[in-house]
């Protein structure tokens, strides 16, 4: 049992280590979007005169449709989760003024990063289950920009699996990174 055990750790740590060069520019990209996503909220608050009624108000649950509603507040979520209100009381109607907050930014930027190393460390998982034992692996490319593919020796030969990297928003505005795996013919 202990020599199985340690036969896993060891195949998954040749394809970890293959594939491990990607981890961190698959951080940095996360951030980079994230940075780019900021950009864009900061953008719209502008152009609505940091009133977050005009940007993202609360949304209606009776005229707008299920898809409608979850889209409208799931960007009323992010732009709170990144703005900080003036602290004006203020009524229902009148404008709800707001400004960037720099706390919240850099939370937001971080978490895109932590949550780009928690989803590549289960896409090595998945990758390792995919494949089956190895007993070599490497890495041809290092882009996450277009793709990469990782050359696997195991018992039945040499097979080519190739990566390619793709962001996305999700609807609650969390940055996160998919990594679809096919194997080449």
């Amino acid at each position: 049992m202990r020599a199985a055990a340690q036969n896993t750790t060891t195949e998954h740590s040749l394809i970890a280590a293959a594939v491990e060069p990607l981890r961190e520019q698959a951080m940095s990209r996360a951030e980079e979007y994230a940075r780019q996503y900021v950009a864009q909220i900061a953008e719209r608050l502008a152009a609505a005169g940091n009133d977050l009624q005009v940007l993202a108000p609360y949304p209606s649950s009776t005229r707008d449709g299920r898809k409608s509603f979850n889209m409208k507040l799931a960007f009323y979520t992010a732009v709170r989760r990144l703005t900080t209100g003036r602290g004006v009381s203020r009524g229902m109607h009148d404008p709800e003024f707001a400004d960037m907050d720099a706390a919240k930014v850099a939370r937001f930027v971080e978490q895109a990063r932590e949550d780009a190393a928690s989803t590549y460390d289960a896409f090595v998982a998945k990758l390792v289950a995919k494949i089956g034992p190895v007993t070599s692996a490497r890495l041809q490319g290092n882009s996450v920009w277009q793709y990469s593919v990782l050359h696997v020796t195991s018992a039945a030969g040499e097979e080519r699996w190739k990566t390619q990297q793709i962001l996305n928003v999700s609807s609650l505005g969390k940055v996160f990174n998919q990594w679809p795996t096919r194997r080449m013919r």
